[in-house]
């Protein structure tokens, strides 16, 4: 027997032994199959996180409008069925809009929610059981620190991303605040548009008649980069954006409408989610952008 041997038999390992222990033994090899095998895992399974994020992050919207929405129609409940008041004037004076603040990037309530909560200037108060975030789309990746009292210095999220359809609401300066918007961009230049038309406005839930309340949006979110006061208005004339909706959910926007559903919206059109117009700001898009007529179609309808 040889020396070889002879180790082997001292440690009790058989030929047949020693060929398994040699096997068992975890090579380089392995190893760079198993990381292989972990990035082919992560190539695979990340996009499908990421979807998994886009659909929690709709879901939850969707849930805010739902719950907003039946906030406005509470309200309109206790208000002589009265929409709350929308002036397209960015006011802070109590009682005169739905929402006060500027929330846009810069604006002086971009990371402020205690203005939200201030039932004198945020008009659906009430009925939302303070809670701010309802107003915050969770996919608007916006923060910055807050100039809030509550929350003074923190790093939050931004305090709002939806708006409110411009002709739908009441004006605060008519007699008793009981006159709808005037809606003023409808014609596409600013005051164009009163109550007396040509646009429809609508100041109480019994006159939606054209469009019906299963088609006229009364929340949506807006795109950060054109979000500034709580209105958002729409040219019904040419196809072109005067504010912009969101596309932050993989190219689409939440909306809530008049009858209470709420529904998201995915658009057609990548240039939907750039604001302004690529092709410059009052420019109609040229080819024709689809997502301008279905918004126009769901905003108001010629008296």
């Amino acid at each position: 027997m040889n020396l070889r041997c002879h180790k082997l038999a001292a440690t009790g390992l058989t030929k047949a032994g020693a060929s398994q222990q040699t096997n068992a033994a975890f090579t380089l090899a392995d190893l760079l199959a198993l990381l292989g095998l972990f990035v082919l895992l992560a190539l695979v399974l990340t996009p499908a996180l990421a979807r998994t994020r886009v659909s929690d992050q709709g879901f939850q919207c969707l849930h805010n409008y739902r719950q907003l929405m039946a906030a406005m129609l509470m309200y309109t409940h206790d208000y002589h069925d009265l929409f709350p008041p929308n002036p397209d004037t960015g006011t802070f004076t109590p009682g005169y809009d739905w929402c006060a603040g500027n929330a846009g990037i810069g604006g002086s309530q971009e990371f402020n929610s205690d203005i939200l909560l201030d039932p004198t200037r945020s008009l659906l108060v009430p009925y939302i059981g303070k809670n701010a975030s309802l107003f915050h789309c969770p996919a608007d990746p916006r923060t910055g620190i807050s100039s809030a009292p509550s929350t003074l210095g923190q790093v939050v999220p931004s305090a709002r991303t939806c708006s409110m359809n411009s002709a739908v609401g009441t004006n605060p300066e008519s007699p008793g605040g009981q006159l709808p918007v005037n809606g003023p961009w409808l014609t596409g230049v600013y005051g164009g548009n009163s109550l007396n038309g040509p646009w429809f406005t609508y100041a109480r839930t019994t006159s939606i008649l054209k469009p019906t309340p299963s088609r006229l949006f009364v929340l949506l979110d807006e795109n950060p980069n054109s979000i500034n006061d709580g209105c958002l208005g729409v040219s019904m004339v040419g196809n072109w954006f005067v504010d912009c909706p969101g596309a932050l959910h993989n190219l689409g926007c939440s909306f809530a409408f008049a009858d209470g559903h709420c529904e998201h919206k995915r658009w057609q059109d990548w240039r939907t989610g750039v604001w302004p117009n690529p092709q410059g700001y009052g420019r109609d898009y040229d080819p024709v952008n689809p997502d301008v007529i279905w918004v126009q179609e769901r905003t108001s309808a010629l008296k």
